[in-house]
Parts: C-alpha cells; structure tokens; sequence
C-alpha cells in the first residue's frame, strides 16, 4: 500500500482504495489511476474531485455521502460506475456523463437532492436502470440520448422535473419511469415514426448487415405509444416482432398491413388504437396474444389469414363496432376473445362461413 496525502492506493498506484472521512477541499486522483474502490469516499468532506483521464471503474457507494461534493465529471474511458455511487450527494448540482459508459446502475444518484443538471452523452449510454435519480428534487429537464434503449423505474419522485426529451427510436420506458413528477411534466419523442418506417420499407444499403442481407428489426415495447398523428402504416418485411404495448393507446393510427414475417402479436401491442379502422395480415402471423387489440372501437370487420393458429383471451375485447370476422375454421380462440364487441357479430370461418357468435 501507498500512502499520499493520507489517500491509500494499492503498490502500483493503479487502484484508490480509501480517502479519510475527514478529508476536505477537492481531491485529484492522479493520472495512472485505473479503478477507485468501492466505499473509498464514503461519508467523506471533500467537496471537490478531479478524475484522471486513465480512470475505467467506480466502485459501490465509492462516493455515497459524500454531502459536501458539488459537482462530477466522469471522464470518458469510464467503463464501470457502480450502484449508489453517488447516492445521498446532497449538495450534488450538477453531473457530465462519458460516451463510454453504457449503463446507468440501480440508485447511481440517488437522494441526490439539489442535483440539477445531467448531461448525458450524445450516444454510448444504452440503459438507465432503477431509482438511478429516484429523489433529485431540483432535477428541471433532461435529454436522453438516442442509444438509450431502456429507462428503468429511474426518475421518480423528481419533483421539479418538467421536461423530458426522448430522442431514441426504440426505447423501452417503465410505465413509472416518470411517477411523482412534476404535474405539468412534458415527455417530448423526437423521433419520426413515419421516417422509421418509410427507412425500412426501403431496401437501401444501410439497412443491410455485413452479409449483404437486410437488417432485422424488433418494434419495442411502448416505442411508438400514444400516437396522435394520422398514420396509415405498412410494417417492413425486415421487421421480425411486435413487443407488448408497442402501440398502446396511438388513437392517431387509422390503417395497419402486418407483415407475415412477424409470427406473434404480443400483448396489448395495439390496445386502445381507438382510430385504428382498417388491419389487414399478411399470411405468416400465427398468434394474437391477450388483449393485443382491445378497445379498438373503430374495427367494423376482419379477415384473418390462414396461418393464424390461436387467439388470446380479451384479443379484440370492446370493440364495440366489430360486426364480422372470418378466420380459418381450425384456429383455437379464447372463450372471451371478442367480448363486448357489436351485437350480433358474425363469426365466420374461412371454410364454413355459415357459424354465428
């Protein structure tokens, strides 16, 4: 062990491993340093730190309690920041993220009270799990890059938070990512939805991999929730599923053709699509999970494929213009399938059009 400035390091000085509690000032880690231990700074005084520009890992709770620490950059070349790094920082303002850093650890700032700006970098950075910034009271407006693909259960209780920009095209977001924010919080989507599709219903170069063969692509789920423009949509060929809720509630959706290289229609992807008057399938889809098309109020008729195999319970539950459906005569369908939908639909099969509901 080394010891400088009453900071312990391990032989090589590549590893910090702990600064006493009653350190104060601002501390720079030396140039060399690869690693800082975790609990190194725990409940330390210092309100100042400079990381070298060597630095790869954080350890755990490194520098939770650090009350009197004002501010942090991460240098880029970070490849590991630990869960509760930074958690209870209360006098924490501000935060600059590394390119490097692909993933933000449960509770990472958590607590962090007066905690106001977080620059997150221009890509890199792919989730931003649990509680990350539960408890940022001052925490107004934050942009999440476009390599975010998942947003955890990460920005509750952020009481001041009013602004959210979304910049990401496929990102999966926790249905209380945002719980006990501000009441007037804005969630911005950036992105083009008709862009996104216009893109993959083309065979252009860059969708294609390294083997000459077109890119497959998955619809996440909640990527492309709460549309209100008026769409009438062709799914690409090199789009393989249709993750649950990828739809939810996108009343501005009027017209959908499924391609048939999408096998299932997973839950709730569609529900509560209330425009949604005109579903066409391509032969291939087998599936339709539970509640998948629920509430879609503008449905009047369907004809399914012939590949279709199951139908879910609550599949097209309340949809209540729904008066006529073919679909082929061997397809196993759930006892409340069509549930709540018109009086006196017809269900007709493919084979034997002559069945009734």
């Amino acid at each position: 062990m080394k010891i400088i400035d009453r900071i312990i390091y391990n032989d090589d000085m590549t590893v910090l491993c702990k600064c006493p509690e009653d350190k104060t000032g601002t501390v720079v880690v030396p140039e060399g340093t690869l690693g800082i231990r975790q609990h190194a700074f725990t409940g330390c005084k210092i309100d100042g730190i400079v990381l070298p520009s060597t630095l790869r890992r954080i350890g755990r709770e490194a520098f939770a309690n650090c009350q009197l620490l004002k501010g942090i950059k991460i240098p880029d070349g970070l490849e590991y920041l630990g869960q509760k790094a930074f958690e209870n920082c209360l006098a924490l303002s501000y935060v600059i993220l590394p390119g490097s850093l692909t993933k933000l650890l449960n509770s990472t700032f958590s607590g962090c009270m007066m905690l106001k700006y977080v620059q997150f970098p221009e890509s890199g950075l792919a989730e931003i799990s649990d509680n990350c910034f539960i408890k940022c009271y001052n925490l107004e407006s934050i942009k999440i890059p476009s390599s975010v693909a998942k947003i955890g259960k990460a920005f509750c209780d952020c009481w001041s938070l009013k602004n959210v920009i979304i910049k990401s095209t496929a990102i999966d977001v926790n249905q209380n990512a945002f719980e006990r924010c501000a009441e007037e919080l804005k969630i911005v989507k950036t992105y083009s939805i008709k862009r996104f599709f216009r893109e993959n219903n083309k065979n252009k170069k860059n969708n294609m991999d390294n083997a000459g063969k077109k890119k497959t692509v998955i619809i996440r789920r909640m990527q492309f929730c709460g549309i209100k423009d008026n769409l009438k949509l062709r799914v690409p060929d090199n789009i393989v599923a249709i993750e649950e809720y990828a739809f939810y509630k996108s009343t501005g959706l009027n017209e959908i053709q499924i391609s048939g290289k999408i096998k299932t229609i997973s839950r709730f992807a569609f529900a509560g699509c209330s425009g949604l008057s005109v579903l066409t399938f391509d032969e291939g889809v087998e599936k339709i999970e539970e509640s998948a098309f629920e509430g879609c109020t503008a449905l009047t008729s369907l004809v399914l494929p012939n590949s279709i195999k199951e139908i879910g319970r609550k599949a097209f539950c309340g949809c209540t213009s729904l008066r006529q459906i073919t679909l082929p005569k061997n397809t196993v369908v759930a006892e409340n399938a069509f549930e709540g939908t018109s009086v006196g639909m017809q269900l007709m099969y493919s084979e034997d059009s002559n069945s009734k509901k």
